[in-house]
């Protein structure tokens, strides 16, 4: 009786295991599925955004530097001119961006 005990014992905890470690697989595969719908845009998309919101504010310099910026929101935050000109304005794309891009004051831009 010990036995089978012992036996429905383990069976159950191989269950659990394999159901955590098929939940896990699930949750790598999305995350990579919502990397692969996110719209992938270049830096050099990013960096004639980046200049063109320059230009437009008539500034050498953006308000911040910004990191890892991939949201919608995120790109509002880049600002110009006192917060006067968006980074948003300058960017057609869908949210959000992959990868996420650093810009620094100076406006160069680098991936994260």
């Amino acid at each position: 009786m010990k036995k089978v005990a012992l036996i429905v014992v383990a069976m159950v905890i191989v269950c659990q295991l394999s159901s955590g470690c098929e939940r896990a697989a699930r949750g790598i595969e999305a995350k990579e599925s919502l990397e692969e719908d996110a719209p992938r845009v270049s830096r050099n998309t990013i960096q004639i955004a980046v200049t063109g919101l320059l230009m437009e504010a008539g500034v050498a310099e953006l308000d911040s530097s910004y990191d890892e910026v991939d949201t919608k929101a995120e790109v509002k935050n880049v600002t110009a001119g006192n917060g006067a000109f968006s980074l948003y304005e300058h960017l057609s794309t869908s949210y959000p961006i992959y990868p996420a891009y650093d810009i620094s004051k100076t406006g160069k831009v680098s991936v994260d």
